[in-house]
């Protein structure tokens, strides 16, 4: 289950200070092969509850008898049970978590009652994609950085630290993080393409573990590039999905892409990770490796195959599930890349669902799930979406290719609904699926009360009804909300990744940053049906391919807090720096910030940033580095 932001917040949210402890001594990196599984803990009857987030959906209840009921409270205000079946009982919740909420459970047997209070309050972590499983890109959390304080005099670089590869996903946020040695860090988790995850104190930037998962000496490391023909991602294909933390279950996923050489073999796989918090080593039945196929309607197997496929999309964690997307390598192996979607128990790791794009005989693929690295989006009910570029499509005549589409998926994986485009048959080469899918909030007592939106390489934004996203119009109009025609992006590049959303005191608001295009501000107008309005922009354009992915943060709905965040891709990389930027979220026009955050290391691909802003700082990945931002006291 998944929790739609609330629209209006009746008392505007206060920050939360946070205390830090000393970098761990001696930090090193271990390689996941040859190194011994997540050490088994001590024997311990202790009942005791997993810490949680304001993202969590589920409570974690350790050495509750068997057989016993096990009812979560949060500010006494029951949100949930289970019957405890083993050492650890999992407790969907029903409501979204207040940070700083206090937590406990009562477990109950035939004989007696007790209660367990979490002695951690509900933290403010960012622990995915786009801050949440929306994908709005809004923390409305954030006490320390307004309007007023982030300028070039009082904000700037707080530490930088050099990392081994590009760092292509977003860096991922926790808060009062309780290390091996008892001390407690606010903790940065950094994904490089060379297959390295780091854990670094988000306040100083002293490094508190590394993880590489490659072993040269072994034959085993990082994809080449030129192994699978992608200049896009390079020069090595690691890690490239942003991953996805669950604070409560103590892990952290990712997918490492790997190529393991033994003699004249060699072979490219990838594996998917469930990473402790604490110490960066792997959880029980971690790692597995990615593997599947699906029946088509020929009766023949589609198969995955792990190097014709780039996993590029931020991972998705709803209801116990890990969701993990595929593309292709720049359109490499065009005969057998496809779309693919899995889905993992996120504590067996069992495989539970597979999905492709592609389900019938075609003699054109490539309709895979790219979306410039945005991440899986899910609605409250659990229900996906996702769009696809280039490749087959027959879903006008009835069939099940769905290439340039937007894909509504259950949480079963099956097809729910879908939307393409009716122009876009007609304009080859459009790949809707370079943008990626935000869920907007919910709209309660609107014609169309449950919203979506997205633009891609056409220019245009599409507001679908999630309802029903609308399917295919042999002729326009189509069938959705609305279409903003070249409402974002010029040229012929549009949109490379999504857009973000944030309420304030002017209403609601879906953020654009399109190719070679200013940063623009839509109004959300819910009556008398749902529509977007052009409300302000910025007066500087987004060079590069494909704009950018902004962020938004604020302090509740407080006037003079809200700031979009967004990197630039430069048009001249090698000549001109990324940057990153900050825009008073009232008056885009108004640029608070923008300063240099390094030079991109790739020619032939353009840096896909998304900034991650919590706590009063603002952290930016780059060219084996990772930047952070923050009020620097200067007068």
């Amino acid at each position: 289950m998944n929790f739609a932001i609330t629209l209006v917040l009746a008392t505007v949210l206060t920050g939360v200070s946070f205390s830090n402890g000393s970098p761990l001594p001696g930090a090193a990196p271990h390689s996941f092969y040859g190194r011994p599984a997540f050490p088994a803990k001590a024997p311990s009857h202790r009942i005791t509850i997993g810490v949680l987030d304001q993202t969590s959906t589920a409570v974690y209840v350790r050495n509750a008898a068997p057989g016993s009921r096990v009812d979560v409270y949060a500010n006494g205000t029951w949100i949930g049970s289970a019957i405890a079946r083993g050492p650890v009982t999992r407790v969907p919740i029903r409501h979204a978590l207040a940070p700083r909420a206090r937590v406990w459970t009562q477990i109950r047997t035939r004989t007696s009652s007790m209660t367990v209070i979490s002695h951690d309050g509900v933290q403010i972590d960012e622990p995915t994609f786009h801050y949440d499983s929306l994908r709005t890109g809004w923390d409305p959390y954030e006490s320390t950085l307004t309007t007023g304080n982030v300028n070039p005099s009082t904000f700037g670089q707080l530490w930088s630290q050099h990392v081994d590869g590009n760092v292509y996903a977003q860096p991922l946020y926790l808060a009062n993080v309780t290390m091996p040695d008892t001390t407690i860090h606010n903790v940065l988790y950094v994904a490089t393409c060379n297959d390295t995850l780091y854990a670094f104190d988000a306040d100083t930037g002293a490094t508190l573990w590394i993880d590489a998962f490659t072993n040269p000496a072994h034959g085993i490391v990082a994809v080449p590039a030129t192994n699978v023909s992608n200049h896009n991602v390079w020069p090595t294909i690691g890690i490239v999905g942003t991953p996805v933390i669950d604070r409560a279950a103590n892990a952290l996923f990712l997918i490492t892409d790997i190529k393991i050489v033994s003699g004249s073999t060699a072979t490219l796989e990838h594996q998917l990770h469930s990473i402790a918090l604490d110490t960066g080593v792997e959880n029980e039945n971690s790692p597995v490796v990615i593997s599947g196929q699906v029946a088509m309607s020929d009766g023949e197997a589609a198969t995955f195959v792990s190097r014709a496929q780039l996993q590029r999309p931020g991972l998705l964690l709803d209801n116990g599930m890990v969701y993990i997307a595929f593309g292709s390598h720049g359109d490499s192996l065009p005969s057998i890349s496809r779309g693919w979607v899995f889905a993992y128990d996120e504590v067996s790791l069992a495989q539970t669902a597979i999905y492709t794009t592609e389900p019938d005989p075609a003699s054109e693929f490539l309709a895979t799930i790219w979306m410039a690295g945005f991440g899986i989006a899910a609605d409250p009910n659990g229900n996906l979406y996702v769009s696809t570029g280039n490749g087959g499509f027959d879903g006008n005549e009835g069939g099940a290719d769905l290439g340039d589409s937007v894909i509504e998926l259950r949480p079963n994986l099956t097809l729910a609904s879908w939307f393409t485009p009716g122009a876009i048959r007609t304009e080859p080469k459009k790949d809707l699926g370079s943008g990626g899918v935000m869920v907007i909030p919910d709209q309660p007592g609107a014609t169309i009360p449950r919203l979506a939106v997205m633009a891609g390489k056409t220019k245009n934004i599409y507001l679908m009804n999630r309802d029903s996203l609308g399917g295919y119009a042999t002729s326009l109009p189509d069938h959705v909300a609305q279409v903003v025609r070249g409402g974002a992006g010029t040229a012929d590049k549009g949109v490379h990744g999504g857009p973000a959303y944030f309420a304030g005191p002017g209403g609601q608001f879906v953020v654009f940053a399109g190719n070679q295009d200013f940063l623009k501000e839509y109004a959300l107008v819910t009556a008398p049906n749902p529509h977007l309005v052009l409300a302000a922009q910025s007066t500087n354009i987004f060079p590069g391919e494909g704009g950018s992915m902004p962020v938004v943060s604020s302090n509740g709905m407080l006037p003079g807090t809200a700031i979009i965040w967004a990197t630039t891709r430069p048009d001249d990389i090698s000549q001109t720096p990324i940057t990153l930027r900050a825009y008073d979220a009232s008056n885009p026009a108004n640029m608070l910030f923008e300063a240099p955050i390094g030079f991109w290391q790739n020619a032939k691909g353009n840096p896909y940033l998304t900034p991650a802003v919590a706590n009063g700082k603002v952290f930016v990945g780059g060219a084996a580095s990772v930047t952070a931002f923050g009020l620097t006291g200067l007068k």
